[in-house]
């Protein structure tokens, strides 16, 4: 086989697995740079937490005073989520 032909081949097959590698990957490991959502309630629960993060946030910015559950702070933990308070 021809040097050119089987460097062609390798290079179609690196292109191939890398794409099948990132339609394979979860939204929430591919996330573009942006703001940090906030939720400005007075009690912030699990739900307000992972819809946040279901839209793709991993940073999220809460009252100083809000209430944050403890379910909610395990579900930031466990999904590696900043939280901020303000």
């Amino acid at each position: 086989m021809e040097f050119h032909a089987l460097v062609d081949q390798v290079t179609e097959r690196v292109f191939q697995l890398l794409q099948q590698e990132q339609a394979a990957s979860s939204p929430a490991e591919i996330r573009p740079e942006r703001a940090p959502y906030f939720i400005e309630r007075k009690a912030v629960t699990e739900r307000e937490i992972s819809r946040a993060y279901e839209e793709g946030f991993t940073a999220i910015r809460i009252k100083q005073s809000s209430i944050l559950t403890d379910a909610a702070k395990d579900y930031a933990n466990d999904k590696h989520i900043t939280l901020i308070r303000e």
